[in-house]
């Protein structure tokens, strides 16, 4: 009896071992670590935790340019960043500029979180799922000085849209200051953004390009001096409870100076300046603060899951 006893603690140890193995792994990393390491060590669900600070991004392969490549021995992966700002004494920053990394998270794989992170001066896209990407959540995370923020390769994220579970999902994400459209959604892909600013892109402020079913929520749309359009392209934008907004537009092009274009639809949005505390034109992009005045038309648009009347953008009401 006494040995049996013994061989089921010895199983029951070897489980508990293998549970570390099997995708129970958390692994910290500080700037100046190596971060693909990093997640082959983390492995399948396991979690990688960012310190605060600036992280210059390293191609996984020389000439790739790609900074942080989740694939499928990664599926169920977490990524955990301080938090979204420009001082890195609080936020994570992943910055693209010094190894001209194109694409910022490229994914591939499944069931996917991302949290608390910017990303800055990323060459191509910020963030690109491809047709392996489903289930993915990217919260609490900024896109500032990246030519696009969203970028879909192929069909990713496809699911009911009524249901999200196999979507790709933005929330609370600031897209700012880039250089092309602030989303290229291409193939037959289904995400939603909800609570997120997209603030002074040099072309559509919002771009789903192909077949794409996109549902967007409680959402600021702010344009820049060269950016007036949200196009829906052949595929099915729905945009509820929104602010839009463009300085320079005088109303001349749609609601708030915004155009609608193609399959884009805005249901119970209202047009007029978001009141943010710090942005515009002339703000460096450093000193960008999206948190709401008190008087912002935003602090009473937004609506959650209930119906009941909360805020749209990513940072809500001044703090």
């Amino acid at each position: 009896m006494r040995l049996k006893t013994s061989a089921i603690a010895v199983f029951a140890l070897v489980l508990g071992s293998a549970a570390g193995v099997f995708g129970q792994t958390t692994v910290n990393v500080s700037p100046g670590d190596d971060i693909g390491a990093a997640l082959i060590e983390a492995g399948f669900k396991g979690t990688v935790i960012f310190a605060p600070g600036w992280y210059d991004l390293v191609p996984v392969e020389p000439g790739s340019g790609v900074g942080i490549d989740l694939h499928s021995e990664f599926e169920g992966i977490t990524l955990q960043g301080a938090g979204p700002g420009t001082d890195p004494e609080t936020a994570t920053i992943l910055d693209g500029e010094a190894w001209f990394i194109a694409t910022g998270f490229q994914i591939a794989t499944v069931d996917i979180v991302i949290d608390g992170f910017t990303m800055i001066n990323i060459y191509d896209e910020a963030v690109e799922g491809n047709s392996d990407a489903l289930n993915i959540e990217i919260r609490n995370c900024w896109f500032l000085a990246c030519d696009s923020g969203a970028d879909n390769d192929g069909t990713g994220g496809m699911g009911d849209p009524e249901f999200f579970d196999e979507m790709i999902r933005y929330y609370n994400c600031v897209f700012a200051r880039g250089g092309d459209d602030g989303t290229d959604l291409e193939g037959d892909s289904a995400v939603l953004f909800q609570n997120c600013d997209f603030y002074d892109w040099d072309s559509d402020i919002f771009d789903n390009e192909d077949n794409s079913t996109v549902i967007v929520k409680n959402c600021i749309f702010h344009a820049g001096s060269l950016s007036d359009d949200v196009d829906g392209g052949s595929g099915l934008t729905e945009i509820h409870n929104s602010v839009f907004f463009d300085p320079p537009g005088e109303d001349a092009d749609g609601l708030g100076g915004i155009a609608f274009e193609g399959g884009a639809y805005e249901i119970d949005g209202i047009g007029g300046d978001p009141l943010y505390v710090n942005v515009g034109p002339h703000v460096f992009w450093l000193d960008l603060d999206f948190h709401l005045q008190a008087g912002s038309p935003a602090l009473t648009i937004g609506k959650d899951a209930d119906g009941n009347q909360t805020y749209a953008g990513a940072m809500g009401p001044a703090q």
